[in-house]
């Protein structure tokens, strides 16, 4: 959202829009005007100068400063920033106005340059401004400069993308950490027999964590590859949990009739599916929750180019 003050002063000297901040030449120099918390920054890039040149300077901003009533003001040899402070009042555009024709009255008394190059290759031909969208940062790019950026951001999304569709470091850590789930599960099973179905919960935890640890991008890991290894993690543990209670009540079974059992016998095989359904429904709502947050895509940063600010700006952009 542009400031109202900011965006009649770049209304009025036919600037750019940047997030929250305004900018352009003024008088030949590069502006940026930005709205801050309780307060309004004026800066101003230009061409690198001497440590003698950003003394002058300093010393000529600090005296013609007392008359605009600016409450900090940072020079460096190719930066100038101007805080004005809005405690009960806010800045008009008249001061404003007052600050920036201070700035370009010291630049031009100290003989700097007008206009600032390309942020690239210092060319101030057809310059175009690009800002960053987490934050006011702002660089300047000539056409061709800006085409090679373009070419790069495109290489480095189709390389992304690319990686991005192999998961098999996910996959091996869900792996990983549903064996953990399943021995925890099957423990629970063994030591708390009437809170035995809370295993699931501790078993689909831990397939989402071992998928974020292993991460290497941010792209979330397939909602269909993480079910199919919950769902044969379920069903592998319970099978072990129904082993284990018919050796706990026949401990004279043998291994090769309990296997027989498995894979024969309908009626084991009917009530081990009814587990392994109950388990499931039981995990399904709080794992798909879980997943969905976890799965929330947070953009990276990104420069766009800023556009001419206009009357119906915020109308047009929201």
């Amino acid at each position: 959202m542009i400031n109202q003050v900011l965006k009649e002063f770049a209304l009025e000297n036919n600037w750019y829009c940047a997030r929250t901040c305004v900018l352009g030449l003024y008088k030949g120099y590069y502006f940026q005007l930005n709205d801050e918390e309780r307060c309004k920054i004026l800066s101003c890039d230009f061409d690198e100068v001497t440590e003698e040149t950003r003394e002058n300077i300093e010393a000529n901003l600090l005296e013609k400063n007392k008359n605009v009533s600016a409450e900090t003001t940072i020079v460096t040899n190719n930066y100038i920033a101007i805080s004005f402070a809005e405690v009960l009042l806010k800045t008009n555009i008249e001061t404003l106005k007052k600050g920036l024709n201070s700035v370009v009255e010291v630049l031009a008394s100290n003989s700097v340059p007008q206009g600032i190059g390309c942020s690239h290759c210092g060319s101030k031909d057809n310059l175009r401004y690009y800002y960053n969208t987490t934050n006011n940062l702002v660089r300047r790019l000539c056409p061709d400069c800006a085409a090679k950026e373009e070419t790069k951001k495109n290489q480095e999304e189709q390389d992304k993308l690319f990686e991005e569709k192999k998961y098999t470091r996910e996959i091996i850590g869900s792996v990983l950490f549903s064996i953990i789930g399943i021995a925890v599960w099957v423990l629970m099973s063994v030591y708390l027999k009437n809170i035995t179905q809370i295993g699931v919960i501790v078993l689909g935890a831990l397939i989402l964590i071992g998928d974020s640890k292993f991460k290497r991008t941010k792209q979330s890991t397939p909602l269909w590859i993480l079910a199919i290894i919950f769902l044969l993690s379920v069903i592998i543990t319970n099978y072990i949990i129904a082993g284990n209670e018919i050796y706990t009540n026949y401990p004279n079974v043998t291994l090769r009739v309990l296997l027989n059992n498995f894979l024969y016998n309908s009626s084991l095989f009917s009530w081990i599916m009814k587990r392994v359904l109950v388990s499931v429904f039981i995990c399904a709502i709080p794992i798909v929750i879980l997943f969905f947050q976890k799965s929330t895509k947070i953009n990276g940063p990104e420069w766009v180019m800023a556009e001419k600010i206009t009357n119906n700006y915020e109308e047009r952009i929201s």
